[in-house]
C-alpha cells in the first residue's frame, strides 16, 4: 500500500468573528497516486477544506500534514486548480503554462521544452501559440490542468473544474481527465456537486455532510469514506452498469435529495 501523502486529523474551523463552525472534528487520509473525490449537501464545507488544504486557511483544531510532516503554512506544498481557469488573457498557451516556473525561479528554458512536451500529450500542440480568448472551454481547462502539473507538486487539489462546462465537454473532460491520470498518476482530490463524476473518476470518495444548529451550539460534521473498487481504466460507458448504479444510489442517499437526477447540490 502506498504511504499518506496527506493526512487530516481532527481539523475544526470557523470564519474569524462568526461562533458558527464550518468543520468539526474532520479527518481522512489521502495516499500517493490517489484520485480522491470530495462531496456533500451545500453548506458541507468542501471549498472551505480546499482552502485549509491549499494554506489559504489554518484551521483552528487538528493538524494538516502533507508527505508525513505538518506545515504551518502549505502554500507551495500543494498545486491547486479552481473552477475558474483564471489564465492571464495577454500571455499565450505556453506562456501561462510557464507561469509557475518563472515564480519559483526554477531553470526557464529546461521547463520550457518539457511543457512543449507536455502540449503535445495534452492535446495542445497545435495551440502554443494561442491566446485564452482563441480557446473553447475545455482547451482552456486543458491549460489550466497542465499549468498546475507545471508547478511539480505531488498533490493537485482540483475544484470543480468541469462545473462550468456543457455536458457533452464536461464527459469529454472526464475522458481525457482519467486518460492524463492513469498516465502520470498524481495525488488527486477533486471538488465535485456532481455524484456520477466521483464515481466514475475516484478511487475513494469523501462525504461531507452537516447538521448545523443555532449559532455558538455544538456543530456535527460527519466525514464518510466510501470506495470506489472497480477496475482501471474506466470509461463513460460504465455509468449504465449495475455496479456504478449502486454506488451512485450509495452517495445519493448520503447527501440527500439530488437535483438533475445525477448530481448533488453544489456548495
Amino acid at each position: 500500500m502506498e504511504r499518506a501523502i496527506l493526512t487530516v486529523n481532527h481539523i475544526s474551523y470557523h470564519y474569524p468573528g462568526s461562533r458558527d463552525l464550518i468543520l468539526s472534528d474532520v479527518s481522512f487520509t489521502v495516499r500517493k497516486g490517489e484520485f480522491v473525490s470530495l462531496i456533500g449537501a451545500s453548506g458541507s464545507g468542501k471549498s472551505t477544506i480546499f482552502r485549509l488544504l491549499s494554506g489559504l486557511a489554518d484551521p483552528d483544531e487538528g493538524s494538516i500534514s502533507i508527505e508525513g510532516a505538518e506545515h504551518g503554512s502549505r502554500l507551495g506544498s500543494v498545486a491547486l486548480m479552481p473552477q475558474k481557469d483564471l489564465l492571464l488573457p495577454w500571455r499565450t498557451v505556453l506562456e501561462n503554462v510557464l507561469l509557475p516556473v518563472e515564480i519559483s525561479g526554477k531553470d526557464r528554458g529546461l521547463k520550457k521544452e518539457q511543457a512543449r512536451e507536455w502540449l503535445e500529450r495534452f492535446g495542445l500542440k497545435d495551440y502554443v501559440h494561442r491566446y485564452p480568448s482563441q480557446l473553447s472551454g475545455g482547451m482552456r481547462q486543458r491549460v489550466a490542468f497542465l499549468r498546475t502539473m507545471m508547478t511539480g507538486a505531488e498533490l493537485l487539489l482540483l475544484d470543480e473544474p468541469f462545473g462550468a462546462l456543457d455536458t457533452l465537454t464536461r464527459q469529454e473532460m472526464q475522458t481525457w481527465l482519467l486518460t492524463i491520470w492513469e498516465e502520470f498518476r498524481k495525488t488527486v482530490v477533486f471538488i465535485t456537486h456532481d455524484i456520477e463524476e466521483a464515481v466514475l473518476l475516484s478511487d475513494k470518495v469523501l462525504v461531507l455532510s452537516a447538521n448545523k444548529r443555532n449559532s455558538g451550539s455544538i456543530t456535527e460534521e460527519i466525514c464518510r469514506e466510501i470506495t470506489i473498487p472497480m477496475e482501471r481504466p474506466r470509461r463513460h460507458e460504465l455509468v449504465f452498469e449495475p455496479e456504478f448504479i449502486a454506488y451512485r444510489r450509495l452517495l445519493s442517499g448520503f447527501i440527500g435529495p439530488v437535483s438533475g437526477g445525477q448530481r448533488g447540490e453544489a456548495g
